[in-house]
């Protein structure tokens, strides 16, 4: 990993590991070297609507006053947003199924996503 970081910086390296050495340590452990902490969060439903449908996400970002939406917005809305459910947050989940409108597809990114987090 050090090399990466002195040598060739052009290369964007993520890496995990197990917290077994962190456990086992007594006292404040810390990983030697160069270290960045990145958070990583989901899609929210919103962003996930920009990628699925810019034009209504485009709609309902001008929205500028509370009103009735007309029904085929509501239902259009509400499709995605069930969508957005059941296919969940993560990126390569929602591009995968905008790609192919596979949900075999998701079911299997999903699956590996799980498979690693365990």
């Amino acid at each position: 990993m050090k090399y990466f970081y002195e040598d060739a910086p052009e290369y964007v390296v993520v890496a995990v590991g197990s917290l077994l050495g962190v456990a086992l340590t007594k006292g404040e452990p810390f990983p030697v070297g160069k270290v960045d902490f990145l958070n990583l969060y989901p899609l929210t439903f919103k962003e996930f609507l920009k990628t699925a449908n810019e034009k209504l996400y485009n709609y309902v970002e001008e929205l500028s006053e509370i009103s009735a939406l007309p029904q085929f917005i509501t239902n259009r809305l509400s499709e995605l947003y069930q969508q957005y459910l059941v296919i969940g947050g993560m990126p390569a989940v929602i591009n995968s199924f905008l790609e192919n409108k596979s949900m075999e597809k998701v079911k299997k990114s999903n699956r590996r996503y799980l498979m690693l987090m365990f």
